[in-house]
């Protein structure tokens, strides 16, 4: 049985594999750009679920019912987040109460954009 590990190398062998080797920021840089960043896999993962409506529910009204259950999510969140840190840190405790506010102002705008007459998240007048 031949084996395929020479016995030895030579000073100048070894020098030239060690100037042929890839530098370590150009095997870094290649390992960063072919795995997926969180970001990569979130906006992955929000595209399928956005695709995964049925295709008798496609239309701008199940898209914007998912908007505003997200949203209304977030109010909870930041509503949350806020009056628990409200003790330990005031200010950051207000901040996330702003935020808070901010989405509410949100989920308001997006009740008065009809989308079809079959809209029911528009308030009735």
């Amino acid at each position: 049985m031949t084996s395929s590990i020479p016995d030895s190398f030579s000073s100048d062998a070894l020098s030239k594999l060690l100037e042929d080797a890839p530098k370590e920021a150009e095997v870094a840089e290649t390992i960063n750009n072919t795995l997926p960043t969180d970001e990569d896999i979130l906006d992955e993962l929000a595209d399928e679920i956005l695709n995964s409506v049925p295709d008798e529910y496609q239309g701008p009204l199940i898209h914007k019912v998912m908007v505003m259950k997200v949203i209304a999510r977030m109010v909870e969140w930041h509503t949350h987040m806020g009056e628990r840190l409200q003790d330990e840190d005031q200010e950051s405790g207000t901040a996330w109460l702003r935020d808070a506010g901010k989405f509410q102002a949100i989920f308001g705008i997006l009740q008065t954009i009809s989308v079809g007459r079959d809209d029911f998240t528009v308030p009735q007048e």
